[in-house]
């Protein structure tokens, strides 16, 4: 028994000898370098992970550049709709054919009137849009004609001595580069103006004709110097007496002075008056002219555009200015005796492109029309 014991003693003290053995640490090596072994790439994962948000990109504009990301977002999202197949794109239809331009109406040439008496005057309208200028041709002489609006516009005197019957009035028409596009004819019916000679007794003067050069003044201011077309006409409608009084000498009567015979004809309308009656414009103008010469006397001359100008003379005084625009009626002088006369009285002139004319049918309905006008289809 006691045999017994001391074995199991000398086992157990065996077992706590290998237990404490055991437990000692191991001794320790020598230190070495470590290297680091790069890790394994790991393997893609089979599902797509968002990764963490971050700041927006900048927009790429290269395509290369944007296709990763148009990848991602394409394992994300689901897959697109099948897209319609793509239609063919029509066929442009082919324009039409441009409207041509509209063709411009035929030249019309209007004549008013297109009946006178020797010593008048007609007016001459055409309707041309396409014509750049025009010209005026009556007895072979050529007058440019005024432009208003798309129409042109001019004034044909007559003389008092114009041959009766048909005469021919001719319009030419011009494009921009001066060559002739048409010529456009049309004629004018005149009729004798049947004026009496007038016998004027001029005191106890020998009726001896005036000095030449006084004669040669007298028509370069009312004829030459005053006979340009310097606009259109200034005036509208039909013109005014003067002055107040009875008419005392008629225009293109023929004339002779304590019986010597002048050459020519009247060049005016006479009408007597008292000494001071005021003067008036006969229709709108502009003044042209004042002064005195020596066989008319004291005088105005007004300006009422396209080449028409009124003359009054044997005045007294003169009330306005070269250069004062006058409408009708506006005063400008007033009656006297001065120059060549045998009373108190006004002689009214009309000239148009220096040509004298009938004053008294610029008064009624037989006036020169001016576009516009509605009688006579003007």
């Amino acid at each position: 028994m006691l045999s017994l014991l001391l074995v199991l003693v000398v086992a157990a003290a065996t077992a706590a000898a290998f237990i404490v053995e055991s437990r000692r640490p191991a001794p320790q090596a020598a230190p070495q370098a470590i290297v680091p072994t790069p890790a394994p790439t790991a393997p893609a994962p089979t599902a797509y992970e968002p990764p963490a948000p971050e700041a927006e990109p900048q927009q790429q504009t290269s395509e290369i550049a944007a296709r990763p990301a148009v990848q991602a977002a394409a394992q994300t999202q689901p897959p697109p709709a099948a897209e319609p197949a793509v239609q063919p794109a029509p066929e442009p239809e082919e324009a039409p054919d441009p409207a041509p331009a509209p063709t411009p109406a035929p030249a019309l040439l209007r004549v008013a009137p297109n009946e006178i008496r020797q010593g008048e005057t007609v007016a001459v309208l055409v309707d041309a849009e396409q014509a750049a200028s025009a010209a005026l041709r009556v007895e072979g002489a050529l007058e440019p004609m005024i432009r208003i609006g798309a129409r042109w516009f001019a004034l044909q005197p007559f003389a008092p001595d114009t041959p009766l019957g048909a005469r021919a009035i001719e319009v030419e028409l011009y494009d921009d580069a001066g060559e002739l596009l048409q010529t456009l004819a049309a004629t004018v019916q005149v009729a004798p103006s049947n004026v009496p000679l007038e016998e004027i007794i001029i005191g106890e003067g020998s009726g001896a004709p005036a000095a030449p050069e006084a004669l040669q003044r007298d028509i370069d201011v009312r004829f030459n110097e005053h006979a340009s077309v310097t606009g259109p006409p200034r005036w509208a409608g039909p013109w005014r007496r003067p002055v107040a009084g009875e008419d005392s000498g008629l225009f293109g009567a023929p004339r002779s002075y304590n019986g010597y015979l002048a050459p020519g004809w009247h060049h005016g309308h006479d009408i007597a008056a008292d000494h001071g009656d005021p003067v008036v414009a006969s229709a709108a103008g502009r003044v042209a002219w004042t002064g005195e010469l020596e066989l008319h006397g004291i005088g105005v001359i007004l300006d009422h555009g396209a080449g028409v100008y009124s003359g009054y003379w044997h005045l007294s005084l003169i009330a306005v200015n070269v250069g004062d625009d006058l409408a009708a009626g506006d005063w400008l002088g007033n009656i006297g005796v001065t120059g060549l006369t045998t009373g108190p009285h006004l002689h009214w002139e009309v000239i148009v492109r220096g040509q004298d004319v009938d004053p008294l049918q610029w008064l009624g309905p037989r006036r020169p029309r001016l576009p516009g006008e509605s009688r006579g289809g003007w």
